[in-house]
């Protein structure tokens, strides 16, 4: 369980031109996160990215995409 630990979340959005860019940043990055410790006091708990359309209103999943995607990179 990862109560009591810290989190941190960011998220980007990004329009089409830019998204080969960003794809490329969090493939590194992940490499770069395998290296991280697993175990003790400051173990890597969990790592993961999400990516998809922008969404016209992002609370209405049923909403118009816009042509920029967004990404977050979540860590505990």
């Amino acid at each position: 369980m990862d109560l009591g630990k810290s989190h941190i979340v960011i998220m980007w959005t990004v329009g089409p031109d830019e998204v080969a860019a960003g794809d490329a940043v969090f493939q590194s990055h992940g490499k770069w996160m395998e290296g991280h410790s697993r175990q003790g006091d400051t173990a890597l708990l969990d790592y993961s990215i999400s990516k998809g359309p922008d969404l016209a209103n992002p609370v209405d999943p049923d909403s118009a995409p816009t042509r920029r995607s967004s990404a977050g990179a979540w860590t505990c």
